[in-house]
């Protein structure tokens, strides 16, 4: 995010010399017109500290832009029956398990909205899967923002499923994370994970 913002000095001393130079108040090379050139230099600092100060406060705030945040769907173990994450980029349900279950921490800017996210991969099969966005406050108490459900399908076709969070608020004293959970009655079912992302507006 370029701000470009820049101050070039405009005042160049000339140095009086004793016995040669008269100093006075007036004429073109007196007190007032130099005064008067470094005031200008101020004023003109004075206005970049303005333009600073209002481009720090929209990086504080959130960028001042929409933006989407993409999250690697490195997922931590929760349960007895962890993602098979050796494909770079991915995560998958290990082809002998029923189940796979694991977390990932989604980073968030320090203020703004989360609109919505999305989760992109497949699952063909029997089974389901479902991602839920949740917040952690200082306290340590968990609260679901909101959930994306996946049902198997008979064809592998890739899935991209955006669900909406409602306009939730950025605590900026919390982290957030995604739950994501394979449940499937066979071990033949393929549940892959390729990408998960999160949609921000400025506050």
């Amino acid at each position: 995010m370029p701000f470009n913002i820049s101050f070039t000095r405009t005042f160049k001393h000339q140095p009086w010399t004793d016995s040669r130079d008269r100093v006075t108040a007036d004429g073109e090379n007196g007190f007032n017109v130099r005064f008067k050139a470094l005031e200008a230099d101020l004023d003109a600092l004075h206005d970049r500290f303005v333009q600073v100060s209002a481009a720090l406060n929209t990086v504080a705030a959130g960028g001042g832009a929409d933006r989407v945040i993409s999250v690697s769907p490195v997922l931590v173990t929760t349960g007895e029956n962890a993602w098979d994450l050796s494909t770079v980029g991915s995560a998958r349900k290990p082809p002998a398990n029923a189940q796979a279950s694991g977390w990932v921490q989604a980073p968030m800017p320090p203020a703004g909205v989360v609109t919505s996210f999305t989760v992109g991969g497949r699952c063909i099969g029997t089974g389901a899967l479902q991602v839920t966005l949740y917040r952690v406050d200082p306290r340590g108490v968990k609260s679901q923002i909101s959930t994306v459900k996946v049902p198997g399908k008979p064809a592998d076709t890739p899935f991209s499923v955006t669900q909406s969070t409602n306009g939730h608020r950025i605590d900026p004293t919390s982290s957030y994370f995604f739950d994501a959970n394979a449940q499937s009655d066979t071990t033949t079912d393929v549940i892959h994970i390729y990408s998960l992302q999160i949609a921000c507006a400025a506050a």
